[in-house]
């Protein structure tokens, strides 16, 4: 392999003695592995480093996201009540309107196909409505399984169309 150089750059070079001649060279080679270190290998190292170093923190971050979930399952199970034996998910309901705060917004209650029941309430506290159905998760384990919710004309109060059931 024989490189071409310029003219006055061999002229130069021929006039060398040969230990200069060596000398030149490796001081070259020594040039050329220090810019393919530069320009290539050092960068690709570096990029190396931080992607080793971010999914390591994305690892620690799915650990301890899991970890979350987990407690978080374990607290909601524990929060979740459960009907006494044999009573059906609409009779607790029917019982848990009458002293609830939103008993006055109850426009319709019905029974639905699977054992739920279908709540449609006019007029209603939201506030009042969230603390309420928290309230029966907790003690009877009834939850919202669809909800329709638009807000009403008075500040604060919704009209809703809830379908709750029993956990599972």
């Amino acid at each position: 392999m024989s490189l071409k150089l310029p003219a006055p750059l061999r002229a130069w070079y021929a006039g060398l003695v040969p230990r200069e001649r060596r000398l030149v060279l490796i001081g070259s080679v020594v040039i050329a592995l220090m810019i393919v270190y530069l320009a290539i290998i050092s960068p690709i190292s570096t990029a190396h480093t931080r992607l080793m170093r971010d999914v390591r923190a994305k690892r620690q971050l799915i650990t301890y996201i899991d970890n979350a979930a987990a407690r978080l399952q374990t607290q909601s199970s524990a929060s979740i009540g459960q009907l006494p034996a044999g009573q059906s998910v609409f009779a607790a309901l029917s019982s848990a309107i009458q002293s609830s705060p939103v008993s006055g917004a109850v426009q319709r209650l019905e029974q639905t196909q699977d054992g739920g029941v279908r709540l449609s309430l006019r007029g209603a506290a939201f506030d009042s409505l969230a603390r309420w159905l928290a309230t029966i998760a907790s003690q009877d384990g009834i939850v919202v399984t669809r909800a329709t919710i638009d807000q009403a004309t008075n500040p604060g109060t919704v009209n809703a169309t809830l379908t709750l059931n029993q956990h599972e």
